[in-house]
């Protein structure tokens, strides 16, 4: 399987991404507050998991707000399809 690189270096068009900003990105910089002692050990040791039908727990949780916000998002990312 080719690499990203080699894709790129093929002459394909991949989508590319904004880098993250943490210093306009409040949620960004939430998480690297609180991860900011977490090392890898302890990471790998949680053991993190999830369950059928986890996302749409987790999308029935939203406000309007927060699901205007991801229906656009949506949007926008299969308009680039």
């Amino acid at each position: 399987e080719a690499s990203p690189s080699s894709q790129a270096s093929a002459g394909l068009d991949l989508p590319l991404f904004e880098p993250l900003d943490p210093s306009t990105d409040v949620s960004l910089s939430l998480v690297a507050d609180l991860t900011a002692e977490l090392d890898w050990d302890t990471a790998s040791g949680m053991e993190l998991t999830t369950h059928a039908g986890g996302s749409d727990e987790a999308v029935g949780e939203l406000t309007k707000g927060e699901l205007g916000e991801l229906q656009r998002l949506l949007k926008e990312e299969l308009a680039r399809l």
